[in-house]
């Protein structure tokens, strides 16, 4: 049997635990065997999901559920070609029944048979590679990261393939019959954050306490009204509302009084406050099956109250209770433009996903999207930067993606729909029906379409949103990390606090308690050091793990950068999670958060009050410094990112760990650190040496042996105190 120390292992595994037949297989290790264990599980599987009185979905994680459903569309052909679905059926379910193979003979596997099929399809052929991963588990062969990055892909082109195949239109299969229909049914049903998106589970990193929970104050749709929770009778169902108005507000005007709300609402030039109760009556609609929305106006005290606080530290909890969330973007008149560059960006992925398809965006989605008038998606105008590498307002430039607050927001539900100012949800045929637009949809379609897309044969339109994706890093969404929110946001705008924007999706709120620490000793203008600190002791060694991708020694050694009338070293804050010279969308994660451990030398570094870390205790893997070792051990073989000597960009590197260290920048002195490790791989930082016992960050490294069943062997160094900057 295989044994996890995590909650999301193979769904296989899950209904073996679930069956009791947990290590039933375990002397059974050859691949017919294997097989056959994995198509048992999988068609018990599918009884027990076309069964409404099954425990068995109550007992799997979302992730679990959710790579579950993408299978299942998968199965049932819900957004496929029939005779392509067929074939997978076919192969995989023919040899269920047949006698004892000889694995040793690859070309009557069924597996291996199944390859060859690849090149048919990415679509199939991504799902049922997730499916050989979550029925077809070996021994020693599943890892947290293997597994969530195989379900990570599948998801993202399964987003892909839902809006590619309503944009082709018409279906070509009818899955809405007997227990097909009954399946997708019972999932749908169960997981209420429908629909399933580019994204798996948000925010997988937060305690479950902190990621589902009730808002004290809800606004009642219907009576128009706040109303509190502990007074109403059940659990109440509601949606979430995310919009932006903070830099709008009419400083000079009062607050108004709202019928039904306990306390003064501020004004903005956005949208008519007082108009709004009577204007979600007439389109309550739009919120069914919930009767009650969380409005953070109507529903958040504006006072900065105990109870305000609290809500705020709360967004987490208040986010993931809700039955949908829905980004409010007052300043969009139709979602037309936005749909026509949804199926605009599809065709590109379409055109390369499988040959054969014969270029369908080509030969019949973009000659179709060409009769339509030149459109404009409403989401993006012209971007640019202020000097602080903020987002600023340019041309009418909309805000809801350029806040701080709303990027926590989207992190915490990237199942997020699209409401316009008259709250109309954004839809696209699928599947021979209309299904609402999740924004990690759009960005997953971004992701498929974008390395084919040829910018100037495209629309403004799908100009436009390409700009819009880039500029705002809204890719990093695909891949949750704790860190991305903190990297990104630090091209965000924020005109309050900006830690209590951000603090409740990165899980640190205990700094929040104490007001004389709230807004004092912000680390560059950012964040007060004790939330930095926080978010350190929450994350471990991960916390150091932002990559900069544009940088260069002459920034490194020579280059100053004044703040708040003072100078400091261009590169200063080179650990922090967050860049306070470039902006956030350049910069991406190079320590994974789950799955692997922490060195335990990293255990001995802090944060110091001006951001710079200390370290007392080091895992040094490779170094110019003969005073860590002979410099003997070749066999090591890493990706190595480091800044451009000549170009001043970043370009990742493979090659011999120490070889790379010692034709770099020869003349300074430099250390590979470990910081973590995970399924054999070390990962780490490069350290470069400024003078005598300083140091900053100038690179990365994920290293392994070339023989990777060697363990490399790490000692740990009492180095006194290093500092970097």
């Amino acid at each position: 049997m295989i044994t996890l120390d995590w909650d999301t292992p193979p769904v296989g595994i899950a209904y073996e635990e679930y069956t009791g037949k947990a290590g039933a297989y375990a002397d059974r290790t050859s691949s017919s065997d294997n097989w056959i264990r994995g198509l048992s599980n999988w068609k018990s599987v599918l009884l027990e999901t076309a069964d409404a009185n099954s425990k068995f979905l109550s007992t799997l994680s979302t992730t679990q559920r959710r790579s579950l459903r993408l299978l299942v569309e998968w199965w049932v052909a819900a957004y496929e070609y029939d005779e392509l679905a067929s074939d997978y059926r076919d192969h995989i379910l023919k040899d269920y029944n047949a006698p004892e193979l000889d694995s040793r003979d690859h070309s009557k596997n069924p597996e291996y048979r199944l390859v060859d099929l690849d090149d048919v399809d990415d679509y199939c052929a991504n799902l049922f590679n997730l499916w050989r991963l979550e029925f077809l588990v070996y021994e020693g062969h599943v890892t947290y990261n293997g597994v969530q990055a195989r379900r990570a892909l599948a998801s993202k082109v399964a987003a892909c393939q839902r809006v590619a195949f309503g944009a082709l239109g018409p279906v070509s299969c009818d899955a809405s019959k007997g227990t097909e229909s009954t399946m997708l049914h019972n999932l749908e049903a169960f997981d209420k954050y429908l629909p399933v998106g580019g994204v798996l589970e948000a925010c997988p990193w937060l305690p479950q306490d902190q990621r589902v929970g009730l808002p004290y104050y809800l606004w009642d749709v219907a009576n128009k009204r706040t109303v509190r929770t502990q007074d109403l009778s059940g659990q109440p169902v509601y949606s979430v509302i995310s919009h932006t108005w903070g830099r709008w507000r009419l400083k000079d005007e009062p607050n108004l009084d709202i019928p039904g709300v306990p306390w003064s609402v501020p004004q903005n030039s956005r949208f008519a406050v007082e108009d709004l109760p009577n204007v979600l009556v007439e389109k309550s609609a739009q919120f069914l099956p919930a009767t009650y929305i969380w409005f953070d106006l109507f529903c958040i005290p504006q006072d900065r109250s105990a109870l305000a606080k609290d809500q705020i530290a709360k967004q987490a909890a208040i986010f993931g209770g809700a039955y949908r969330a829905i980004a409010w973007l007052n300043y969009v008149d139709d979602w037309n433009g936005l749909v026509l560059a949804l199926h605009y960006m599809v065709s590109y992925w379409l055109d390369h996903e499988a040959d054969s398809r014969e270029r369908l965006g080509r030969r019949i989605l973009r000659p179709r999207l060409r009769k339509q008038h030149e459109f404009n998606a409403q989401l993006w105008s012209a971007f640019s930067y202020n000097e602080d590498c903020s987002f600023r307002e340019a041309d009418g430039q909309h805000g809801w993606f350029t806040s701080l607050w709303t990027l926590q927001e989207l992190y915490l539900r990237p199942d997020m729909l699209l409401a316009d100012r008259d709250w109309n949800i954004c839809h696209y045929p699928s599947g021979g029906r209309s299904t609402p637009l999740t924004i990690d949809t759009l960005v997953a379609v971004f992701w498929g379409g974008k390395p084919y897309i040829i910018e100037e044969a495209c629309t403004q339109g799908v100009q436009g949103l390409c700009a819009l994706m880039a500029l705002t890093g809204m890719e990093q969404l695909l891949e949750p990390h704790p860190l991305s929110p903190l990297l990104l946001g630090s091209g965000r705008q924020c005109t309050g606090r900006r830690a209590e924007a951000i603090m409740s999706v990165v899980g640190a709120r205990n700094w929040y308690q104490n007001d004389e620490v709230a807004n004092e000793n912000l680390i560059f203008g950012h964040y007060p050091i004790e939330f930095l600190r926080e978010v350190h002791s929450y994350l471990g060694a991960t916390f150091f793990g932002a990559q900069a991708l544009v940088s260069s020694i002459s920034e490194v050694v020579g280059r100053r950068q004044e703040v708040e009338g003072g100078w400091v070293p261009f590169n200063a804050g080179s650990m922090l999670p967050f860049d306070p010279w470039r902006p956030g969308n350049r910069m991406t994660i190079h320590l994974e958060a789950l799955g692997g451990s922490d060195h335990p030398s990293t255990a001995t570094w802090s944060i110091g009050d001006a951001g710079e870390v200390y370290m007392t205790e080091v895992a040094v893997v490779a170094s110019t410094d003969d005073e860590f070792g002979e410099d003997n051990d070749h066999d090591l073989v890493a990706l190595i990112n480091l800044p451009s000597q000549s170009t001043g960009v970043s370009v990742p590197t493979k090659g011999n760990l120490h070889e790379v260290l010692h034709t770099f920048a020869p003349s300074f002195m430099k250390h590979a650190v470990c910081c973590r490790e995970r399924d054999g791989y070390y990962e780490g930082v490069i350290l470069f040496n400024i003078d005598d016992v300083l140091y900053t960050k100038v690179g990365e490294f994920t290293v392994s042996r070339k023989d990777n069943t060697k363990r490399i062997e790490l000692q740990t160094w009492d180095i006194g105190q290093w500092e970097v900057i």
